[in-house]
């Protein structure tokens, strides 16, 4: 979860969120009452009918900035509501969410595994690096290093570094003691990732080094974080976001127009300029070495910005631009694997794809069945009602988020006129769901969520 404040601090001029006012233990209280509350704001899932994106939580008091995958299908994400920083958990892959009570201290925040998790803190009373050990539920706080309003990144489970302009610490001991590091003074970082516990890099604003000319930064180590060696990419913008998916292979994005990448460990750098205008990459992830998804913002010269998806499938050599949720701004991407992918955007959105956000049938139909699911979400028994235009023949299929079929009906034919049909799904598990409606002219897909 590197990087998860980027956008929220390039709101507030790089710095992090204003100070808690109160203390920590008085928060939590003001908290609990406040995430009772916004329960009453998430929205129902629903789908995009202009993409294979689907919204599955919304809430506007929510500014959500990051995404982290575990196995078993956990998924962590880090909001901002009122200046509080609040732990959003998701047990089911990114279908449905919940709010943690414990507010977690103002900083950048990283999980090592389901349950042991790091937070810094900007509050001069709590400079801590804080760690949980138990998923999130409560934060304890451990060394006091000078840096500890710094960004995280763990290379292993017990090696990882805390950085910030002009500083980094580094643990060697899963947080319990931090070390300060040497390091180029006033260098902005902007993100750090690890392929294994000794290689990694790190990125940050363009600046002008010696003879050469005004380009992104990167930083390379080999040991695990305790040294680090300046590397001159070429490209000319500040890089946010970094993507190691191997000790040679990096991809990078940057603030304006630029994807860059190296496959021979920094020596050399190529940049493609995806975009005519000013434009701001604020997250990335891949689902493989090949497979990847960046988004952002296209400024648009500040008439209607609207949010950004460009996808790769050969390693960054080449991207696409995907057809995306009309959003202003997508803050955050996490790729589970190459169908399943989850972004974050404004007024605290959440979507999710099971088929690598490519166009859906629901936005190629030609035929208007004018769909409708209730109740949804339910408890196994759902009623789809639907209009023809003519007289047809229908089928259904039912298949969950895996594409794994879990129904089918063959109503046969049908006159012109509104139709209802019943799905008993009461032996399914909890979870969202997707039904294939068909006939011989047009096809439609639609969801409903079960929830016992």
């Amino acid at each position: 979860m590197r990087v998860l404040l980027k956008y929220v601090n390039r709101l507030f001029n790089r710095r992090f969120f204003i100070k808690i006012i109160f203390a920590f233990f008085f928060i939590a209280v003001l908290a609990g009452a406040s995430l009772a509350q916004d329960q009453i704001h998430q929205q129902l899932p629903q789908a995009d009918t202009t993409s294979g994106w689907q919204l599955v939580f919304s809430n506007p008091r929510y500014f959500i900035v990051g995404l982290q995958y575990f196995p078993e299908n956990t998924v962590y994400a880090v909001a901002s509501n009122k200046s509080i920083l609040i732990l959003m958990r998701s047990y089911n892959g990114g279908i449905s969410w919940d709010t943690l009570s414990t507010p977690i201290p103002t900083g950048d925040v990283t999980f090592t595994s389901v349950m042991t998790g790091y937070s810094s803190s900007d509050d001069p009373r709590m400079k801590f690096i804080w760690k949980t050990t138990d998923g999130g539920n409560s934060w304890q706080p451990h060394d006091r290093p000078s840096i500890a309003s710094g960004r995280i990144a763990f290379a292993d489970k017990d090696t990882g570094i805390v950085f910030g302009s002009g500083q980094m610490a580094r643990t060697t001991n899963a947080g319990e003691t931090w070390k300060e590091i040497n390091w180029i003074t006033d260098l902005v970082i902007t993100d750090a990732s690890f392929s294994n516990s000794k290689v990694g890099y790190a990125v940050g604003d363009a600046i002008s080094v010696g003879s050469n000319p005004y380009a992104g930064w990167c930083q390379k180590t080999t040991d695990g974080g305790a040294t680090w060696k300046f590397i001159y990419t070429g490209i000319p913008a500040d890089i946010n976001c970094c993507e190691v998916l191997d000790e040679k292979t990096v991809v990078v994005a940057c603030n304006s127009y630029f994807v860059g990448r190296t496959t021979d460990g920094g020596n050399t750098w190529d940049s493609t300029r995806l975009v005519s205008r000013k434009t701001d990459f604020l997250g990335m992830s891949f689902a493989n070495k090949a497979h990847g998804i960046i988004v952002g913002d296209d400024d648009n010269q500040g008439i209607n910005p609207h949010g950004i998806i460009y996808v790769t499938t050969d390693t960054a050599k080449t991207w696409q631009k995907q057809y995306a949720p009309k959003e202003a701004t997508f803050t955050s991407v996490l790729m589970i694997d190459d169908n399943i992918a989850i972004i974050t955007g404004d007024g605290g959105k959440i979507y999710r794809t099971i088929n690598g956000g490519n166009f859906s049938s629901v936005a190629q139909h030609t035929i208007d069945f004018h769909v409708q699911t209730f109740p949804n979400p339910n408890t196994g028994i759902v009623t789809i009602q639907y209009q023809l235009p003519s007289p047809q023949a229908v089928a259904f299929s039912f298949y969950n988020i895996q594409g794994v079929t879990v129904g089918d009906m063959n109503l046969g034919l049908q006159e012109i006129g509104t139709h209802q049909t019943i799905f008993d799904g009461s032996n399914l598990a909890n979870g969202m769901y997707y039904f294939h409606l068909t006939t011989p002219q047009d096809s439609f897909t639609g969801s409903f969520t079960i929830q016992k």
